[in-house]
Formats: C-alpha cells, sequence, structure tokens
C-alpha cells in the first residue's frame, strides 16, 4: 500500500466523497439520531439543579454578568472556564430556569453522537484500515458505535446531570479535534488543520482529561498512517498539538504552589483524595467496574460507595490488573489483526489515564468519566458484535436491538433524576453506608420545607455513622457534614443542647474537620457561653490556618470585649 503522503489531492478528494445514495444514508442516520436522543431525554427537561449544580450554578456570583470574563475566567478552576462561560450564558438568557441549560446538555451530546460517527468513519478511510473493510460495512460500524453512544445509559450522568457538560464539552472539543485532524490528512486542507489545533487548545479549558487530546492523535495518527511512515513530517505535523500538553499543568502551577507535578494538576476541590498508592490500585478495580457498566448498565448510582484497594496482592484487585494487562497485551497484537479493535482499547486507557491512573481524586468513581472513554468501548463493541455475527444483515439486527434496549434504560435511568429526594433515595439504597446520600437527602427535604423528614434523614446518618465508629470499621470523613446539619437544625428550633452535644460527638469521630469547631464555637455564643466559644475557634484556627470564618468570629467577639488590637488583626487576617 502507498503511504497516504502519495496520494494526489484528487485521488484524496474521491476517497472521503461521498455518493447521493450516501448522502442519504447519512441524513436518515442524523434524523434517526436527533429524533432518537430527543425521545429518551425527553423526560429530562425539567429536572432541577442537582448536586454540584448548586455550587456549579445557583450559587455561582461569577456566572450572573456575561460581560465580566474576568469573574468567569477566575470562578473555578481555568481548565474549565468555557463551560462556566456556557453558565454565564445561560443564565443571560433564562436566568435558573432548567430548560435552556437542559438544551445546551443534549445539543452538545448530539453533536458528539455525531463526531463518534465521523471519527470511526474517517478513521476506517486511512491507508492502514481502508481495506479492512467494505464500504457498506464501515458505514455501519460508524452508525452502530454513534448510536450505541447517543442511547447508553452510562451516559446520563454527563448529559442530564447539568454541571457535568464539563465532561461533554471537552469530549466535544477533543472529538471534533480529532476528526479534522484526520479530515486534514486525508484532504490536505488546512482550514482542517487550524480547527483542529484550535479546538484542541478550547478542551483544554474545558476539563482536565483533555490533556491527553495531543497523544490521542498521536494514537490516531499511528493507528490510521503508520507509526513510522514519515516521521519527521509526521513530528512536525504534530508539534504544535504537543506543545499543548503544557497548557493546563501551565494553569494548575498558578493555582498551586507545591513541588509535586501530579499535585499541581489536581483541582483545589480534590484536597481529600487517597494516598497515590492506593488510588491506583483502587482505580484499576474501577476500570473494571467501568467496563461491567459498560456491559452491562445496572445499578448505576450517582454517588458509589466505592471500597479502597490497599494491596496488590488482594484477590479482586490482583484479578483486574490481570485483566487489564491481558486487555493491553490484547491491543498491541491487535495491530497487526485489526488496528480498529487496537484503537479501541488504547482509546479506552487513554482517555482515563488523568482521572483513573496516578493522580488521586477524591472521589474514585464517577460515571461521568466513561463519557469519552465510551468512544472506544462502542467501537470495540462494534468490531466484535461484526465478528461473530459476520453478515451485515444480521449486524444490524443486532444493533437494533441493543439500541432500544440502551434507550429503554437510559429513560428509565433518567425517571432518577427528576426530583433530589429521588436521586438520593435511590442513592442511598445502593450506598448506605456513603455520608453524602443521608446529607443530600436531608438538604432536598429541608429545601422543600420539610424539616421533620429532613431531620430524620440527618438523624439516620448521625445514627449510622456513630454505628460504624463504635464498630471500629472506617467512617466517611464527610459524615461530619451530616452532624453539622443535624446541629442545625436542631439550633433552628432552640434547642441548643442538642445541637452542641451532636457537635461534640462529630469531634470524636472527626478531630480535624474544623468547619466543626466553628460551628460549635458559634452556638456557645448563642448559649452565652464566651470563653467555650472563644476555644472552639481557636481549636479551628489550630487546625486549618487558612479558613476564614473563625478568624472573624473571633475577631468580632475582641472586638465585642474591647479589645480592638487584636480584633482588627483577626478581622484582616480573615
Amino acid at each position: 500500500m502507498a503511504p497516504h503522503s502519495k496520494h494526489s489531492a484528487q485521488s484524496k478528494q474521491k476517497i472521503i466523497t461521498p455518493n447521493p445514495s450516501k448522502r442519504n444514508q447519512q441524513a436518515f442516520l442524523f434524523g434517526i439520531i436527533l429524533i432518537l436522543g430527543a425521545l429518551i431525554y425527553s423526560n429530562t427537561w425539567s429536572v432541577p439543579f442537582q448536586f454540584d449544580d448548586i455550587r456549579n450554578i445557583v450559587d455561582n456570583a461569577s456566572i450572573r454578568n456575561l460581560s465580566n470574563i474576568s469573574d468567569i475566567w477566575h470562578a473555578n478552576n481555568k481548565t474549565r472556564f468555557l463551560p462556566n462561560l456556557s453558565f454565564a450564558l445561560n443564565f443571560a438568557l433564562g436566568k435558573e430556569q432548567v430548560f435552556g441549560y437542559h438544551l445546551f446538555n443534549f445539543s452538545v451530546h448530539i453533536f458528539n453522537s455525531l463526531w463518534v460517527y465521523f471519527l470511526i468513519l474517517l478513521l476506517l478511510k486511512t491507508p492502514k484500515l481502508k481495506d479492512k473493510y467494505p464500504e457498506e460495512t464501515a458505514f455501519y460500524l460508524a452508525a452502530f458505535s454513534a448510536l450505541i453512544f447517543l442511547v447508553h445509559p452510562l451516559q446520563t450522568m454527563a448529559v442530564t446531570y447539568l454541571v457535568q457538560r464539563m465532561a461533554s464539552m471537552a469530549a466535544f472539543f477533543y472529538l471534533g479535534a480529532i476528526v479534522l485532524y484526520l479530515k486534514f490528512q486525508l484532504e490536505s486542507k488546512r482550514i482542517y488543520y487550524g480547527t483542529a489545533l484550535g479546538m484542541t487548545v478550547a478542551a483544554m479549558f474545558c476539563k482536565e482529561n483533555a490533556f491527553t487530546l495531543p497523544l490521542a492523535l498521536v494514537l490516531i495518527d499511528g493507528i490510521g498512517f503508520g507509526f513510522f511512515t514519515e516521521k519527521w513530517k509526521t513530528l512536525i505535523r504534530l508539534l504544535p498539538f504537543l506543545l499543548t500538553l503544557a497548557i493546563i499543568p501551565v494553569l494548575f502551577y498558578g493555582i498551586r504552589g507545591t513541588d509535586d507535578l501530579f499535585q499541581k494538576m489536581i483541582p483545589v476541590t480534590f484536597a481529600k483524595a487517597l494516598p497515590r498508592k492506593e488510588y491506583f490500585l483502587t482505580e484499576l478495580n474501577v476500570l473494571v467496574t467501568y467496563l461491567r457498566l459498560f456491559l452491562i448498565p445496572i445499578r448505576q448510582n450517582v454517588d458509589y460507595d466505592y471500597p479502597v484497594a490497599y494491596s496488590l496482592l488482594e484477590p479482586k484487585t490482583l484479578l483486574c490488573f490481570v485483566g487489564l494487562f491481558s486487555l493491553l497485551l490484547a491491543a498491541i497484537w491487535m495491530l497487526r489483526k485489526n488496528r480498529l479493535v487496537a484503537f479501541a482499547i488504547f482509546w479506552f486507557f487513554l482517555t482515563l489515564s488523568v482521572e483513573s491512573s496516578l493522580i488521586p481524586i477524591k472521589d474514585v468513581i464517577f460515571e461521568h468519566r466513561m463519557y469519552l472513554p465510551l468512544a472506544g468501548c462502542v467501537v470495540l463493541l462494534a468490531t466484535g458484535m461484526f465478528y461473530f455475527l459476520e453478515k451485515t444483515s444480521s449486524f444490524v439486527m443486532a444493533g437494533v436491538v441493543l439500541v432500544l434496549i440502551s434507550s429503554t434504560m437510559t429513560y428509565a435511568r433518567n425517571e432518577v433524576w427528576q426530583t433530589q429526594v429521588s436521586l438520593w433515595e435511590d442513592t442511598l439504597r445502593k450506598s448506605p453506608n456513603k455520608a453524602r446520600g443521608y446529607t443530600s437527602l436531608g438538604d432536598a427535604y429541608y429545601f422543600r420545607k420539610n424539616k421533620v423528614k429532613a431531620l430524620e434523614q440527618y438523624q439516620k446518618g448521625f445514627e449510622k455513622s456513630l454505628a460504624l465508629y463504635k464498630s471500629g470499621a472506617a467512617v466517611d470523613q464527610e459524615f461530619a457534614n451530616t452532624y453539622n446539619n443535624l446541629s442545625a437544625v436542631y439550633s433552628e428550633r432552640g434547642d441548643l443542647d442538642r445541637a452542641i452535644a451532636t457537635l461534640q460527638t462529630a469531634i470524636k469521630i472527626f478531630p480535624s474537620q474544623a468547619y466543626v469547631y466553628d460551628n460549635l464555637g458559634f452556638y456557645y455564643i448563642k448559649k452565652g457561653d464566651f470563653q467555650k466559644a472563644d476555644e472552639s475557634w481557636k481549636a479551628a484556627i489550630k487546625i486549618k490556618p487558612d479558613y476564614a470564618p473563625p478568624y472573624f468570629r473571633l475577631g468580632i467577639l475582641r472586638r465585642n470585649q474591647e479589645n480592638l488590637k487584636e480584633a482588627m488583626e483577626l478581622l484582616l487576617k480573615s
């Protein structure tokens, strides 16, 4: 086979220009994607703000003024500037009406499904792959991949959960950059190259997993055109993309002053992560869980209570390691047998490498992290089905069945997101020992003005954590927030003694939570015990010297005690 560089522009144009019947096929497919997508997400248009939506949208003052780009730039991690800008655009158009936010998320998902279609179709036209499948088969492989990407239940968290447009927007620019790079390679039009480079830069300002995009382009170049074809020309062509690898580390270097490069790449909100060894070992299990969720998407959960792995020799962890390592070896072997399969496997590992390897993140598993990796999984599924079914007609029939099953499951999963109560009731059924479920369900009732049920959930969390503590089991540190909210309800009811007792219990179990001491001091003030309030706020400052509230409260106390010099010092620190 002649190297791709020897094709004339005319022959390249001939390769990628569809005939009229192919155009009709594509138009029909695009219509199906739009209609089917609208149907399976038709029950999401009024889904309320959930979970981190509150912090990133409802309580995010920076998005209130679309013209104040500086505030939007500094409001979140700078690597998430574009999603934050999109929230500001949504707010400018519809304030806090959720329909506009959902329409944006849905539209991005539709475009991403189209990107997947074009990615597979163009990849199958590259020199190393163009003779592997007939044109009709290539169309069906690409179409099936796009449809499963569209309707798979795992995608609901990145589409229905508004804040996770961070994942889908990163995927939009990620996939778009690769598609346009392939177009450039096949047609040699510079507009595609420049746009691909621009989209690569844009992806870096959506989410940190975009860090792997330049490496994905190297993978695409190698899979489609050969790793050692025109080495210097390939390097020069890829160099501008590889230089964008510096964007995310440079942005985080300005956010966090630490000597550890890995830690610099972790957002400030990920401060309570596992040690790196335990995180890496746990992620071996998580990767297998992701694959299981792709193949059998049942018992989906917005907040998994995932067990930590401490040793590679643990049976489950060792088995997962062997399985994943075997999968990687299979990908290398497939470079000679079927490069499309090799691409799919490498894509899975590469696109998860930022979040599921050596960079500890507070939450070890979230379903939205599979949004981009799913593009590789659907290709693996499509090629596997075609290999075993052989006939195109059998493949199409099986594909239709799978798409319909996945669509039904996605619609059903979206029902869980209808209210905060339904979401967190579902979560607690699956993660009964996870603190966030009790706190979030209690908060959902509290904001609905149902303080009786809110109190009930906070008390359940209190009892659950106390039982774990007494049994000697590890207690989720976020249960401290359940105690905090429980004490607030007691305080509102005028029962300061129970509010104080609740936080005193919290301190025994969670002695390093500064905000617990801070709130305890506030209750002592309400009770008139200034000495104990003073001690509580000093304890909070000792635990977390960069935590502002106790400085402020202590400063006000000193002012009331007419110690103006110390009051000013404390307030200035605050």
